[in-house]
């Protein structure tokens, strides 16, 4: 429950708004709201905050910036969903330490990260972080809620190439095919030309096999994206076929140039038939699908800067070398992959799309490997944290990559339809048991993130699509030492 004092913080920030005929209570009429509080101000005051100015440059900002918010319209103003969110994550901060009372200096902590509004920029002019609030809380409160765990950062859905998922053993993998998504696949087209495009790899790969193999790099493509075309087309994974389409023009390529320098023999005249007529027939059908819509879309946003791919595979290549040896982490067909498609970034005829391609492929894997180390530290927290719009561990859309099997566990089903207390209120023993079995084979990917934080960070940088990799190890080092219901 809110504390006396932050009920009439709230009340006084929507009093700010209707004092003003503003229709709708902001973060700024929060943060104004705030700085009168008594236990948000002694925060405040202890990192070294001037009031004065806060109180003053808000005061101009709602005057001057928010005259918009003005209405003649009779009624309340309405918080708006920034000022829902931050009290909502501050509540569940403190339901998930087990304490009873949502303070000021909880919500002056929840502020934080909204890192777009006014109201953050205004508490960065002042040189205070989240962190420095965090610190002199836990020192005035040694038993505050810091001490326990925060709702996890919701983890970005994989986008374009192929995806992965963390199967009952807690390893990467890539998903079984079901059955044929129609959804922005042009079937005719599919239907139409995928018995030829089977017929073909299929030739082309026997060809190449014959004799002595001179060209062995574009006989083993071939067979790869054989192996993938060769089967019925409600089987067909249209993600990983885009990634073997790439590949495979990328080795057509170096096998051409490498021809030209005398380094490998010609193809036969039939070699050679088969190699273009079957590239030329897998744009047409890989641009049927939605995979290949959506990557032709990304190639044309893409704009090529050589020298920061450069760096990129760089970084990429290291994080390759250390997933590489932990099978226990990531199957190997997925890390064999991930290695390729890094290793061909700003390559090939299209370097624009192996870039595309090799950077998707390494957001994937990152989301998968997050997936896992959220999981393994967050799993058995209460339920109120899961189920928590601000950090859903388990049900998030797009959130962490878990196997349809696994979803479908008593334990998995229990901890996202329930809001009981902990996790052991709502499902037998051997429930817990399996949760917890699950549990320990996630944690191996927290202890890698963490073990690699520092090349993990360097690969992430400032690159937006990789920014949940920084929340993941900021919150992975919060909640470090933090015991889930499954622990106690």
């Amino acid at each position: 429950m809110l504390s006396r004092e932050l009920a009439n913080t709230l009340r006084r920030s929507l009093g700010l708004a209707a004092d003003r005929r503003h229709e709708y209570a902001t973060l700024e009429h929060l943060l104004l709201g705030l700085a009168e509080d008594t236990d948000a101000a002694t925060v405040l005051r202890a990192c070294g905050v001037n009031l004065d100015k806060l109180r003053a440059d808000l005061t101009e900002f709602l005057d001057k910036d928010l005259v918009g918010l003005a209405t003649d319209r009779p009624g309340d103003p309405k918080p708006t969903a920034g000022f829902q969110r931050v009290v909502q994550r501050a509540t569940i901060q403190v339901q998930s330490s087990g304490r009873d009372e949502v303070t000021g200096a909880n919500a002056l902590v929840a502020l934080f990260s909204e890192r777009e509004s006014h109201a953050a920029y205004f508490l960065s002019v002042q040189q205070i972080s989240r962190n420095d609030a965090v610190d002199v809380i836990n020192r005035i409160y040694p038993d505050s809620t810091y001490r326990h765990a925060s709702p996890p950062p919701p983890l970005p859905a994989q986008g374009i190439g192929p995806h992965v998922e963390l199967n009952t053993n807690g390893v990467l993998s890539f998903p079984p095919i079901e059955s044929i998504d129609t959804d922005g696949n042009f079937l005719p087209t599919l239907r139409s030309l995928h018995p030829d495009l089977r017929e073909m790899s299929k030739d082309l790969s026997s060809l190449l096999r014959n004799g002595n193999v001179p060209h062995p790099t574009l006989s083993d493509r071939i067979e790869a994206y054989a192996n993938l075309v060769d089967q019925e087309l409600e089987q067909i994974d249209f993600r990983r076929l885009y990634a073997a389409g790439v590949r495979l023009f990328n080795c057509a390529k170096a096998t051409q140039d490498a021809i030209a320098r005398g380094d490998l023999p010609p193809l036969s005249a039939a070699e050679h038939e088969q190699l273009y007529s079957l590239l030329d027939l897998h744009g047409p059908f890989i641009l049927a699908t939605a995979a290949g819509s959506e990557a032709i879309v990304g190639e044309e946003r893409y704009r090529r800067r050589p020298a920061e791919e450069r760096q990129y595979r760089h970084d990429a290549a290291e994080i390759v070398t250390a997933l590489r040896d932990r099978p226990d982490l990531v199957d190997p067909d997925v890390a064999a992959q991930m290695s390729e498609a890094v290793n061909e970034i700003d390559t090939g005829s299209h370097p624009e799309r192996s870039t595309l391609l090799g950077r998707a492929v390494v957001r994937n894997v990152m989301i998968g490997v997050a997936s896992g180390a959220i999981g393994g530290a967050a799993l058995g927290f209460t339920g109120p944290l899961m189920l928590s719009t601000a950090g859903i561990v388990l049900a998030h859309v797009g959130g962490l990559a878990l196997n349809e099997t696994i979803k479908k566990t008593r334990w998995f089903q229990a901890c996202i339809q329930s809001a009981a207390s902990t996790v052991d209120e709502l499902v037998d023993p051997s429930s817990i048991e399996e949760a917890k079995t699950f549990r320990s084979r996630l944690r191996k990917h927290g202890q890698f993130v963490m073990a690699h934080e520092v090349k993990l960070r360097r690969l992430a940088g400032s690159r937006a699509e990789l920014e949940f990799v920084h929340r993941t190890l900021d919150w992975l080092g919060e909640t470090r030492g933090t015991k889930t219901d499954l622990e106690r």
